[in-house]
C-alpha cells in the first residue's frame, strides 16, 4: 500500500541538504540492523553495573505501593531504600544526602511492570524504537545521509548528555524512544499508543498530543483513549485507585529536594538568580497557552517541527528537567533532513559546547547555567523553523511513498 507523499514545507526546504533517494523498501531492514548495531555498542560500552539508584527508587516505590503503602510519602520511601542492602549503598551510607522523592504518576510504575522492572530492558527497549524510528523518519534520504543520522545519535549517546540514562537508569532512551515512535505514527491510527506510554512524564505526553489534537480532535481523541484507558486499567488493577490520590496529593507538596543545580529549564537559567519553584506550575501553563496558540497560527507548519518545538517548550518551562528529558534531540537532524556533514558537525557543536561548560554548572552561584542555555538553544532553533516552514512557498517534492 503506497500513496504520493508531497512532502512538508521544512522538508521541502532541507531536501537541498539531504539528497532524495528511492529507498527499496528490501534495504531497510539492513539501515535497521546497522542502526541497532552501532546504537547496540554505544548502548554495550556505556551501560554501568546495576543497582542504578534512580532506577531503585522506583523499585522500592513498587515494593511500598504493592503492600498498600503510599510510595510518595517521603519518609515512607527513604525508609524503604535504607531497608535493604540490595537497593544499593547510597541509602545505607549516607542517607540523609540521598534523601530521594518518588515524582512520577503512577502509570510510570505499570509500565515498569510491562518492563519486567529491568532497567536493561526498558532502555534497551527506549534504544531500539530510536532506531527503528530513524530507519522509518529516514526513507526518503540516501544512504550516506542516514548513516549520518545514526552517528550523530551515537555521538549524543556517549556524550555527557546521555550519563543519567546510562549511569542512574533514568528514562532518556525510553523517552526519546517513544518520541520517535510519536513523530512515525503521526495522524495514523497507532499514534495514541506513544502518548498514552509517555505518560510517565505527563507534560510531555501532552505536548506531544497537542498537535494532533488542535489539528483533528475527535479522530486524535478517538485514537489516545484507548490507550490510556488500558494504561489507566493496567495501573489500577496493580496498585489500586488510592494511588492516584496519593500521587494528586503529592503534587502539591515540595520538601526542598528539586535544587537549582545542572537543570535544563528556564527556571535554573541563572543559578545565581534561579525562578522560584513555585512557579513552575504557571511557566508550564504558559508554555501550553504558546503551544495551542501556535499550532492554531500555524497551520501549514511542518507537523514534524512542531511536535518537536512543543515538547522542547514544555520541558523548558516545566521548571525540573534533566539531561535525559532532552535526549530526543537526536531526532532533530531527521526531521530537517540534514546532509551527513551538518548533522555530525552540529551535533558535534552541542555536545561540545556542553562538555566544557558543564563544570562550570557546579560552581556555586553561577551566573549562567550551560545547560539551560543549551536547553533554550533549542527552543529558539525549532522555534525559528517552525515559522520559516510556515512561510515557506517551496514547490512540493512528488512521488516519494508515504510510510505504511
Amino acid at each position: 500500500m503506497s500513496a504520493t507523499y508531497l512532502g512538508s514545507p521544512t522538508e521541502n526546504i532541507c531536501m537541498r541538504n539531504a539528497p532524495i533517494s528511492t529507498v527499496d523498501s528490501r534495504t531497510l531492514p539492513l539501515r535497521l540492523l546497522f542502526a541497532v548495531a552501532l546504537l547496540g555498542v554505544v548502548y554495550a560500552l556505556r551501560w554501568a553495573n546495576p543497582p542504578l539508584p534512580d532506577f531503585q527508587v522506583w523499585v522500592g516505590a513498587d515494593a511500598l505501593a504493592g503492600t498498600g503503602v503510599n510510595p510518595y510519602d517521603i519518609d515512607a520511601l527513604n525508609t524503604e531504600l535504607a531497608s535493604d542492602p540490595e537497593y544499593g549503598p547510597w541509602w545505607q551510607d549516607e542517607p540523609e544526602r540521598f534523601r530521594v522523592r518518588f515524582f512520577n504518576p503512577p502509570m510510570w510504575l505499570a509500565i515498569l511492570w510491562i518492563g519486567q522492572f529491568s532497567p536493561f530492558l526498558v532502555s534497551f527497549a527506549g534504544l531500539v524504537m530510536i532506531a527503528g524510528s530513524l530507519v522509518a523518519l529516514s526513507r526518503p534520504v540516501d544512504d550516506k545521509t542516514f548513516a549520518g543520522y545514526v552517528l550523530a545519535t551515537a555521538v549524543v549517546l556517549l556524550s555527557p548528555l546521555a550519563n543519567s540514562s546510562f549511569s542512574f537508569g533514568q528514562t532518556g532512551l525510553l523517552l526519546a524512544g517513544l518520541v520517535g515512535v510519536r513523530l512515525v505514527l503521526a495522524d495514523r491510527h497507532a499514534e495514541g499508543v506513544p502518548v498514552a506510554l509517555l505518560s510517565f512524564k505527563p507534560h510531555i505526553a501532552l505536548a506531544a498530543f497537542l498537535p494532533s489534537l488542535i489539528s483533528k480532535p475527535g479522530a486524535a481523541l478517538q485514537r489516545l483513549l484507548p490507550p490510556a484507558v488500558l494504561v489507566m486499567v493496567l495501573t489500577v488493577l496493580l496498585y489500586g485507585t488510592e494511588i492516584v490520590q496519593w500521587w494528586v496529593e503529592a503534587l502539591a507538596a515540595d520538601d526542598g529536594t528539586i535544587r537549582p543545580i545542572d537543570d535544563m529549564t528556564l527556571r535554573t537559567l541563572s543559578q545565581r538568580w534561579p525562578l522560584p519553584a513555585e512557579w513552575s506550575l504557571f511557566t508550564l501553563a504558559a508554555a501550553f497557552v504558546v503551544i495551542v496558540a501556535v499550532a492554531q497560527k500555524l497551520r501549514t507548519a511542518d507537523r514534524a517541527v512542531l511536535t518537536l518545538f512543543s515538547i522542547a517548550l514544555a520541558v523548558f518551562l516545566s521548571g525540573h528537567a534533566f539531561v535525559h528529558d532532552w535526549l530526543w534531540m537526536v531526532f532533530i537532524p531527521v526531521v530537517k533532513r540534514w546532509d551527513l556533514t551538518r548533522s555530525v558537525v552540529g551535533v558535534l557543536a552541542v555536545v561540545v559546547v556542553d562538555s566544557l561548560t558543564r563544570g562550570t554548572v557546579t560552581q556555586p552561584y553561577a551566573i549562567v547555567s550551560s545547560p539551560s542555555v543549551v536547553a533554550l538553544a533549542i527552543v529558539l532553533y525549532l522555534g525559528v523553523d517552525l515559522v520559516r516552514s510556515n512561510r515557506s512557498t517551496e514547490p512540493a517534492v512528488e512521488s516519494i511513498e508515504e510510510l505504511v
